[in-house]
């Protein structure tokens, strides 16, 4: 799977990119609201869409480097939306809600 922008479909403001400049990881752009919360996207390949389509599994590996582990998510449907007033107005970070 691929990390993909936009992170949220329609917003296309510049995304938080974790590990830039880390070679040893990939690049991770993500969506990050004040409240901390952050929504990343990610796109699978065929095969892998296949994978799971026919096992159903999918595994997360998280490294904490032994640090309490953070509470984590996975989602098939967006967790996040514009709403309908937002249309030109990107600069406020909190102007998404939860989808309906």
């Amino acid at each position: 799977m691929t990390p993909i922008t936009p992170v949220i479909p329609g917003d296309f403001t510049t995304p938080v990119i974790y590990a830039e400049h880390q070679p040893e990881y990939i690049n991770l752009p993500a969506h990050r609201q004040t409240d901390g919360t952050v929504t990343t996207r990610w796109r699978a390949t065929w095969r892998e869409r296949l994978r799971v389509f026919l096992f159903g599994d999918v595994w997360l590996t998280i490294l904490t480097f032994n640090a309490p582990l953070q509470p984590v998510k996975l989602d098939a449907h967006c967790p996040l939306k514009l709403p309908d007033d937002a249309e030109d107005d990107f600069s406020d970070p909190n102007v998404l809600t939860g989808c309906s």
